[in-house]
């Protein structure tokens, strides 16, 4: 981890979990909902003007608040974006490449990505953005929840932490990952529990893979002194998405996102342009060889 990366921690005030994970038997519902159904491949809107940008704001119903809605808060179950496309754009007849933007961790709102990443991206090239917000934050933030303090929309049950329901569905997770040796257990329940949610939720390699001919269009930037996210001791990219382009930085994670913006900007562009070869971009030299070097873990 970059020396950056440590003194930007020492800021951060905001706790995590401090409710612990939500009841037990929800866990088990959207385990259960994530392989049954996401896990299967086979008037709400206003437009403002402000500067060269139309931004379009949009919202609709969350789906898992149509499958799982004692899950879903109020705030929660509306999702909010907002789409930016330059002034002149003419609805239904100009045709621009869009990317996705999600937020990152403590991103509230729309600013910051419209500021660092969608206003860049169509002033340049131009290519369109939609910043999708993240539950409980923002617009979808739960009135009683301070900062960025997750808050469930139920209180965790007492069984938690008698360990009885939490217990089961720990043993559930212990069963189904078979790589953990029985013999390295954390003996603290709690560290243990949080390592196998994490590796259960997160790890794109309990996903189906990406659509195959989208495979050669797709590139991860990995930063080679990133703290927070790991590259050792897990499955290699190429193992999980084959054919997946990588570029690897000489950041940390805050300093990538502070000192490497247009870097991002050209990487969406350059594989924007590799899927639709006859959409003409502003910057002339965007498709270019990549270099892909696989060290040992990505």
């Amino acid at each position: 981890m970059m020396n950056f990366d440590n003194l930007f921690r020492r800021f951060i005030l905001t706790q995590s979990f401090v409710r612990g994970w939500g009841n037990p038997f929800h866990l088990q519902e959207i385990f259960t909902y994530r392989h049954e159904k996401i896990g299967l491949r086979d008037e709400c809107l206003e437009l403002k003007q402000k500067g060269n940008q139309n931004y379009l704001n949009v919202r609709f119903r969350l789906p898992l608040a149509n499958y799982l809605p004692h899950l879903v808060s109020s705030q929660v179950a509306t999702a909010h974006f907002q789409h930016v496309l330059s002034r002149d754009h003419r609805f239904g007849i100009d045709s621009i490449p869009i990317g996705i933007c999600y937020a990152g961790t403590g991103d509230h709102g729309f600013s910051r990505r419209r500021l660092f990443t969608a206003v860049p991206l169509i002033n340049q090239y131009p290519i369109g953005s939609i910043l999708l917000e993240n539950p409980y934050y923002g617009l979808r933030k739960p009135p009683d929840q301070s900062r960025s303090s997750l808050l469930w929309s139920d209180p965790p049950s007492r069984q938690f932490y008698k360990n009885k329901a939490s217990q089961t569905f720990y043993d559930y997770l212990c069963e189904r990952n078979r790589s953990i040796d029985s013999n390295k257990i954390v003996l603290n329940l709690i560290k243990d529990m949080m390592h196998l949610l994490m590796d259960e939720f997160t790890s794109l390699y309990n996903y189906s893979c990406s659509v195959q001919s989208n495979i050669s269009n797709a590139m991860f930037i990995a930063c080679t002194h990133d703290g927070y996210v790991l590259r050792d001791g897990i499955p290699h990219m190429n193992d999980v998405w084959p054919g997946i382009h990588i570029r690897y930085i000489p950041h940390g994670h805050v300093s990538a996102f502070l000192f490497n913006q247009s870097g991002f900007h050209h990487a969406a562009a350059e594989m924007l342009q590799r899927q639709e070869p006859n959409v003409k971009l502003k910057k002339h030299l965007i498709v270019s060889p990549i270099s892909v070097t696989t060290p040992k873990n990505s």
